[in-house]
C-alpha cells in the first residue's frame, strides 16, 4: 500500500469533527516528533547549549503532539515570529485555528504554507479546510483538486471531495470517490454509511440497507443505528426484518425512540395492536417524541379510537405548528367527526405551509362548501383547476354546483330567506346526549343524522332555505334571532322539541 501522510490520516479519522485521535495519534506523533528533531538540528548549532524546553519550535511542537492546541498556539507562533516559516509550523498553526473555527487565521496560515510549498498535500488539504471553514467551497475544492493531481491517496483531500460531490448531488462521483477510499484501505463505517445515504436517495432501500449494516459491523451497534437499519428494512419491504431489528434496538436500550422504532416495524408488519403498544409506550417514555405522536394519533385513527387520537393531534399541531401534513391530518380527523367548523383553521394552515400538497387545497375546498362559503370554496376549486389539469372534468363539475349553490343563496337572500339545518325529536331523554355533543363540538349535522326523526336527517338535517315568517311560533322568534352559524336552545313546541341552526 502506499504511504499515507500522517495529517491525512489523522483527517479522515476526524470526520470533519474535531480530532479523535487513537492509532492516529501515534502517527501523528512519529510526523510531530520528526519535525522536532529537524527543528533541533536548526538551533543547535547556533546554541549548543540551549535548553530545549524553552524553544518556542520545540515546546510548540512538543504540545501539538500531546493535543494541548491551546498552549502549543502561543508558542507556534513565537517560533513563527522568529523566522520559522518552515511547514512543520505552518500547517500545525492552521490545523489549530480550523479545529478552532477560525476561519480568517486557518486562511492565513494555509495559505502561507501552500505558496512555501506548492507540492505539499497536507498543506493543501488544511488550507482547504479553512477555506470550506469560511464558507468558499468553490476554493476548497480547487486546493482539494490541485492535491489530487500531486497524490490520489491523500485519504483527507478524497474524503473531502466525496462530501463535496454528496452536497451538490454529484452522487455518481461521490461513490466512485468513497470506494477509491476503500481502495486505498479505508474500510471504516462511516464510508459505508455515506454509500447507504446515496443509496438511499436513489430509493435503492436494500442496498441501503446492507449498507449501513456493513458499517454497523464496522462501528459496533447502537440503538440508533438499529432504528435507522429498521426504517431501512421497511422502505425495502421488509417488516419482519425491521421488527429484528426493532426488538434489538429496545432490548440494547429501551427509550421512547426505540420504542417508537418499534411501533413502526409493528405497523409496517400490520400488527396493529402491537403497534398501539409500543408507540403509546413510546410517548409516554418521552412525551417531546413529536414523530412518534404523530403515528399515534393516525394509528388511533384508523383503529377507531377517535377520542384519544384527538387529543394527541392537538398536542402535536401545538409541539410541530410549521408541519402541514400534521395540520392536514388533524383537519381530516375534525372533519371525520362533523367538526366542520373547527376543521377549517388547521386546513387552511396546511395549505398556507404547503402550497403544494393539493389534497389540503381539496379538503379545504370541503369545508368551506360545508359551511356555506361559495365564494371562498369557488376560489380554492378554482386555484386546483389550474393546477391539476388531469382532474379538469370532476373540478368543473365541482365548481358548477358551487356556482348554483352561490347563486341560489344570493337569490334566497334577496327573497328575506334564511337557510337552516334541524333537529326534532319528541323524545325528552336524548335532548341531554344532543346538547352534550353539540357543546363537545360535534357538527350539528352529525347530530342531527343521529339523533333527529325529522325527513331532513339523512342530510344532516338540511330543511333548505326557508322564510322565518312562514314559520308558527314559538319557532318563527327563535329562528328570527339567529344569526349566521348560531345554533339555538331547544324550543318545545307541538310536543316535540327542536333546534336549529342557522348556516345563512
Amino acid at each position: 500500500m502506499r504511504e499515507t501522510s500522517l495529517l491525512q490520516l489523522l483527517t479522515v479519522h476526524a470526520r470533519w469533527r474535531p480530532f479523535a485521535f487513537g492509532l492516529f495519534g501515534v502517527l501523528l506523533w512519529l510526523w510531530v516528533f520528526s519535525c522536532s528533531l529537524a527543528v533541533a538540528a536548526q538551533n543547535t548549532p547556533n546554541n549548543p547549549d540551549r535548553d530545549l524546553p524553552s524553544d518556542p519550535c520545540a515546546e510548540g511542537t512538543r504540545l501539538f503532539q500531546a493535543r494541548n492546541y491551546a498552549a502549543a498556539h502561543p508558542q507556534l507562533l513565537r517560533c513563527l515570529e522568529g523566522g520559522n516559516e518552515g511547514l512543520s509550523v505552518l500547517v500545525p498553526l492552521t490545523v489549530i485555528a480550523v479545529m478552532a473555527g477560525d476561519a480568517p487565521a486557518g486562511i492565513l496560515y494555509g495559505q502561507r504554507a501552500v505558496t512555501q510549498a506548492p507540492q505539499d498535500v497536507d498543506a493543501r488539504y488544511w488550507y482547504g479546510r479553512a477555506l470550506l471553514l469560511s464558507g468558499d467551497a468553490v476554493a476548497a475544492e480547487a486546493q482539494w483538486q490541485a492535491g489530487l493531481q500531486q497524490s490520489d491517496s491523500h485519504l483527507g483531500i478524497l474524503e473531502a471531495l466525496a462530501r463535496l460531490a454528496m452536497d451538490s448531488g454529484q452522487d455518481a462521483k461521490a461513490y466512485g470517490l468513497l470506494v477509491h477510499l476503500q481502495r486505498q484501505g479505508l474500510d471504516e463505517g462511516w464510508i459505508h454509511k455515506l454509500q447507504s445515504e446515496l443509496a438511499r436517495r436513489k430509493g435503492l432501500w436494500r442496498q441501503a440497507r446492507d449498507h449501513w449494516l456493513n458499517g454497523i459491523g464496522r462501528d459496533g451497534e447502537s440503538a440508533d443505528d438499529l432504528l435507522i437499519a429498521g426504517e431501512l428494512s421497511i422502505m425495502a419491504g421488509e417488516p419482519a426484518v425491521a421488527l429484528g431489528f426493532g426488538r434489538r434496538a429496545v432490548q440494547l436500550a429501551p427509550s421512547g425512540a426505540t420504542y417508537g422504532g418499534l411501533g413502526e416495524a409493528y405497523f409496517a408488519a400490520d400488527m396493529y395492536d402491537s403497534a398501539l403498544t409500543a408507540l403509546r409506550r413510546a410517548v409516554e417514555l418521552d412525551p417531546t417524541l413529536s414523530h412518534h405522536r404523530f403515528n399515534l394519533a393516525n394509528l388511533l385513527e384508523i383503529n377507531g379510537l377517535i377520542e384519544e387520537a384527538e387529543g394527541h393531534f392537538e398536542v402535536y399541531v401545538a409541539a410541530v405548528p410549521n408541519d402541514p401534513l400534521g395540520h392536514l391530518n388533524y383537519a381530516l380527523h375534525l372533519q371525520k367527526r362533523g367538526r366542520t367548523g373547527a376543521a377549517l383553521e388547521p386546513a387552511t394552515a396546511a395549505v398556507r405551509l404547503d402550497s403544494d400538497l393539493l389534497m389540503a387545497r381539496v379538503v379545504l375546498g370541503q369545508l368551506l362548501e360545508a359551511l356555506g362559503r361559495y365564494d371562498e370554496a369557488i376560489a380554492v376549486v378554482t386555484q386546483l383547476q389550474a393546477r391539476e389539469q388531469e382532474q379538469s372534468p370532476k373540478l368543473a363539475n365541482w365548481l358548477a354546483r358551487l356556482e348554483m349553490n352561490q347563486s341560489e343563496t344570493v337569490s334566497a337572500r334577496q327573497a328575506g330567506k334564511v337557510r337552516l339545518l334541524h333537529i326534532v325529536t319528541a323524545d325528552s331523554t336524548v335532548i341531554a346526549q344532543i346538547d352534550a355533543e353539540l357543546t363537545a363540538g360535534i357538527d350539528f349535522a352529525q347530530v342531527a343524522m343521529r339523533y333527529s326523526v325529522g325527513s331532513a336527517a339523512v342530510r344532516g338535517g338540511d330543511i333548505g332555505w326557508v322564510v322565518p315568517t312562514e314559520m308558527v311560533e314559538p319557532l318563527q322568534s327563535t329562528i328570527q334571532r339567529l344569526q349566521p352559524g348560531d345554533v339555538s336552545s331547544v324550543v318545545k313546541s307541538r310536543g316535540q322539541f327542536h333546534l336549529f341552526k342557522r348556516l345563512q
